[in-house]
């Protein structure tokens, strides 16, 4: 994860060969999609593993969104649509 400052504080090197999409930060945790369909949700302070959703087979769209909070919206190259609520 990189700050303002363009500083490297953790990386994930299990995501490495998925082609994650953006990262979109949702309070304590960041959430990226992947080519094979599933979204991941990491610690925001050190990146570690909180949850992880599968959609369809096919990759999740580069840009997901926030709905509401703690609930986003990701979007797959085969059209399907998400709404994914953490609790």
């Amino acid at each position: 994860m990189e700050f303002a400052s363009g500083k490297t504080y953790w990386r994930q090197g299990d995501l490495r060969y998925r082609q994650i999409t953006a990262p979109l930060p949702m309070g304590e945790l960041v959430a990226v999609g992947d080519l094979q369909g599933y979204v991941h949700f990491m610690q925001r302070e050190d990146g570690a593993f909180a949850a992880r959703v599968k959609t369809d087979d096919s990759a999740i769209m580069p840009q997901m969104t926030e709905l509401n909070v703690g609930v986003l919206l990701a979007q797959t190259r085969n059209g399907g649509l998400y709404a994914i609520s953490l609790q």
